[in-house]
C-alpha cells in the first residue's frame, strides 16, 4: 500500500472495515447485514463528529474525510444509500450493538474490551507509546 496516496490508503481500510464487521461478527449477522443493505440498499455508518474525519454541517449533512471516501466506495460495490449518523464517542458502540447503525468508520483505539464488545478491522494507524 505504500505507493497509494492517504486519500486512497484510507479508502481501502474503510472499505475493509466495513467488510470485516460483517465477517466477524459470525456468519448470521454477516448475512443479516448483507441481505439488509441488499434489500433495503441502505448502510447506516456511525461517525464520531469530529474533524476531519466526520462532523455534522449547518444545513444538517456531513463532511470530512470518511463521509466522502465512503459514499464513493460503497456505490462501487453496489449500495445506494449510504446514511451517516454523527455522534458522541462513547455513543457508537452501543449504536452498533442496538443496531442504530450497521458499521462504525472511525479512529477507536483496539482495547480487550471492546474486542469483547465488536469486531475489528485492520487498523488504519498504529500508536505507540515513547518517553523521550
Amino acid at each position: 500500500m505504500k505507493n497509494l496516496n492517504l486519500r486512497n490508503r484510507l479508502a481501502v481500510r474503510s472499505i475493509a472495515a466495513i467488510c470485516a464487521v460483517g465477517v466477524s461478527l459470525g456468519s448470521a449477522s454477516a448475512e443479516t447485514l448483507k441481505e439488509k443493505v441488499a434489500s433495503q440498499g441502505t448502510l447506516t455508518i456511525g461517525l464520531h463528529g469530529a474533524w476531519p474525519y466526520g462532523i455534522t454541517t449547518n444545513d444538517g449533512g456531513v463532511a470530512g474525510i470518511f463521509p466522502e471516501i465512503l459514499k464513493s466506495l460503497t456505490a462501487s460495490i453496489g449500495v445506494k444509500d449510504v446514511k451517516f449518523e454523527v455522534m458522541e464517542f462513547g455513543a457508537l458502540i452501543p449504536s452498533l450493538m442496538s443496531h442504530r447503525i450497521d458499521v462504525i468508520a472511525g479512529g477507536m483505539y483496539i482495547t480487550d474490551a471492546r474486542c469483547k464488545q465488536v469486531a475489528f478491522s485492520e487498523p488504519s494507524a498504529v500508536l505507540k507509546e515513547t518517553v523521550r
